[in-house]
């Protein structure tokens, strides 16, 4: 009985059954995570009471420590847990807790495996609140300021009436930055974004109020009708007015604003529930976030633009998308700006965003698939350009076939779709523009100017595993074929980073800060180098053997004497014995013109904020360093760095061919030893030149 009344809870909070939300008077919120269609397995399950009562038990009252993989023998019922104060951190735990994992029958019990037995932890690590703070605000603050700065603003800040200053004329500009995570986990970068844009939104002197609470009896009553009758949103009482309008803002910015990306499902899962209980406001549904975050592998992907041919094909076996793919693009478009322009205040709003999303998901259905025929020749499954293109014209215009083309690609569909499906499902490729067309296309279906498409920023803290011990053979081959190599997978995020956004668009990244120095890495310097560093920093944040490098960048060439903030955050031991607190000092650090600095001699500036060290330098200086490397840019570094650099590099090129292996030193011994007789004291030179 206890797991029935369960299942009857799960329809009231879906609120598939409206009569019975009307008769208990419980709003129907309808997010999705209890949706019986989508979890079937739940609806035939019976478990016993018993059982069913010791896992509530466990749900709501805190339990001692159990030992590893072993039941919950002795159940606790002394002290509850507060979930009104669930926050995205405790959401991270369980998302690492239950990474790759599902409930499955065995025998007689439920047990919570995946598909290998064995949990997938390995490169996952969870962001501390206070680097999440610190990327974000450093990554937005510019796109804030280019809107602060915009004629529209400016010109609605001038007016003289209040009414003509109150035109949301920023909020409706915040409204149309397109941010996104590429691996979101439990959405934690989202999270913190969303609350600090609507923050911003809420105390802009250009924002008007939006929202107005009901009142049942009174001299102040206020009836919904009453309201929406003077342009406002009616909401629940309880609350205060100002808690009422940071809901409001924050339900629109992540309808509007937000997108995230996670391979795992149970990711997209979470992240919604981490959002939902974000924008949560009393009486009303969840937030709409179907279109905006979605599972897939964000590294494998098709453009619209190769779907032409096959990849590697010559032009020779090209053919036209056609018209349809622009009209299907154009309906999503059209979908995705009804979404996001409607606060989802009414169940039956929400109804509607589904059912449209539904429809429009159905329409480029035909598109994505052709995608996965392309990401998966990609991935080494073998389809020549003529079965191809049979295959495009049979999912895309089936009606310009005939009877005898279509029977034919039919049975070509069946005989790939055997050998395509399964590294399909391995892979899960992820179309970004497909996906999320609003991005990268206008209105009308056609692509955006080269520099307006794509994405104003993109955060998060990306795997940092190689590919070689995460990636299956398949993965593998796809993922070299459409990057050019295999590299550990934050170079790849890293990579994609700048693929995706907007000429001008942001990154803030926490990746593993191996890319400094490594010879390997080289390339990921070079690729960060020809945009425009706005910070480069060191933390510590992981309970791992992970040093962290902070990234934030703007898409652009840096322009000539651009000069960067380097920001050293990981803990030092006093001479006391303590340790510094970067996690307290980085979230407080203010701009930089509020800063004090002390000018050097070579033209970089050196300071401090409570434990943290900050060097504003050129960046061309680690374009001019050995192999490009990065480092902190300490004034004794600094000494070094223009005593050797320009020697090593002017060594390396003239002897590091001679020397590189054994074979190549007794080739050159005769030179090497004419080199060695003519060092003097003090001379500069490589160890592998005298050793």
């Amino acid at each position: 009985e206890l797991g029935e009344a369960l299942l009857k809870l799960f329809h009231l909070i879906n609120g598939d059954r409206p009569a019975q939300n009307a008769a208990c008077g419980v709003a129907r919120y309808n997010g999705g995570l209890f949706n019986p269609a989508a979890h079937p397995e739940i609806e035939s399950w019976r478990i016993g009471d018993r059982s069913l009562a010791n896992v509530l038990r466990q749900l709501i009252f805190a339990q001692p420590p159990a030992r590893d993989k072993a039941r919950q023998l002795l159940i606790s019922t002394d002290e509850t847990i507060d979930y009104a104060t669930l926050e995205v951190r405790q959401l991270g735990d369980i998302y690492e807790g239950l990474l790759g994992g599902r409930l499955v029958p065995d025998g007689d019990r439920l047990t919570l495996r995946d598909e290998n037995g064995k949990n997938h932890r390995a490169g996952v690590f969870y962001t501390p609140d206070w680097v999440v703070e610190w990327l974000n605000r450093e990554a937005l603050e510019p796109l804030l300021e280019a809107i602060e700065s915009s004629p529209e603003v400016q010109s609605t800040l001038a007016a003289r009436s209040d009414e003509k200053r109150k035109d949301n004329s920023f909020a409706l500009a915040v409204l149309r930055l397109n941010l996104v995570d590429p691996a979101m986990g439990s959405g934690h970068f989202l999270v913190r974004a969303v609350e600090w844009l609507a923050e911003r939104i809420v105390y802009h002197p250009t924002t008007r109020r939006m929202t107005e609470q009901v009142v049942s009896t009174g001299e102040r009553r206020r009836s919904r009708a009453d309201i929406e009758a003077d342009g406002r949103i009616a909401v629940a009482g309880g609350g205060s007015q100002q808690e009422a309008e940071v809901a409001y803002w924050r339900r629109r910015v992540v309808e509007a604003c937000i997108h995230g990306v996670d391979i795992n499902p149970l990711a997209v899962e979470l992240a919604k529930l981490a959002l939902w209980l974000t924008c949560i406001a009393p009486d009303e549904p969840l937030s709409f976030l179907d279109h905006h975050l979605r599972p897939g592998n964000s590294l494998l992907y098709a453009r619209i633009c190769e779907l032409r041919r096959l990849p590697g094909a010559a032009d020779a076996s090209s053919f036209e998308v056609g018209g349809r793919l622009t009209d299907a693009l154009r309906e999503a478009i059209a979908a995705t700006v009804d979404i996001e322009a409607t606060a989802s205040t009414e169940m039956e709003l929400v109804k509607q965003k589904e059912e449209r999303w539904r429809e429009v998901t159905a329409r480029l259905r035909p598109f994505i698939e052709t995608a996965n025929d392309w990401a998966a020749v990609l991935a080494g499954v073998s389809l020549d350009p003529y079965s191809y293109r049979t295959l495009a014209a049979f999912r895309l215009a089936p009606g310009s076939l005939t009877e005898a083309e279509r029977r034919e690609a039919a049975a070509l569909a069946t005989e790939f779709g055997a050998r395509r499906d399964p590294v399909v499902q391995a892979t899960t490729p992820f179309h970004w523009e497909l996906a999320f067309p609003d991005v990268f296309f206008a209105a009308d279906g056609t692509p955006l100017p080269e520099g307006a498409a794509g994405f104003d920023a993109m955060l998060g803290n990306p795997p940092y595993v190689s590919t070689h011990t995460s990636t299956g053979a398949a993965g593998r081959e796809a993922l070299a074929a459409r990057f050019g190599y295999t590299e550990d997978l934050y170079v790849h995020f890293a990579d994609l980073a700048f693929r995706l956004l907007r000429a001008g668009g942001t990154l803030g990244f926490i990746v593993s800060d191996t890319f400094f120095t490594l010879a390997g890495k080289q390339p990921m310097r070079e690729m960060l180098q020809g945009h425009t560093l706005l910070r480069l920093g060191q933390c510590d944040p992981f309970d791992a053997t992970v040093d962290a490098a902070l990234i934030v960048a703007r898409k652009a060439p840096p322009p000539p004497d651009h000069r960067m903030l380097f920001v050293q955050a990981r803990p030092r031991r006093l001479a006391d014995g303590t340790m510094t607190r970067p996690e307290e000092a980085l979230p407080a650090l203010p701009p930089l013109a509020k800063l004090e600095f002390a000018d050097s001699a070579d033209g970089t500036r050196h300071g401090e904020f409570r434990c943290l060290r900050l060097h504003i330098v050129p960046q061309a200086l680690y374009t001019e360093a050995h192999k490009r490397a990065f480092f902190e840019p300490r004034p004794a570094t600094l000494a070094l760095f223009r005593r050797f650099n320009e020697p090593v590099k002017r060594l390396v090129g003239e002897w590091w061919p001679r020397i590189e292996t054994s074979a190549k030193f007794a080739e050159n011994r005769e030179a090497i030893a004419e080199y060695q007789a003519a060092l003097r004291p003090g001379d500069v030179t490589l160890v592998g030149l005298v050793a």
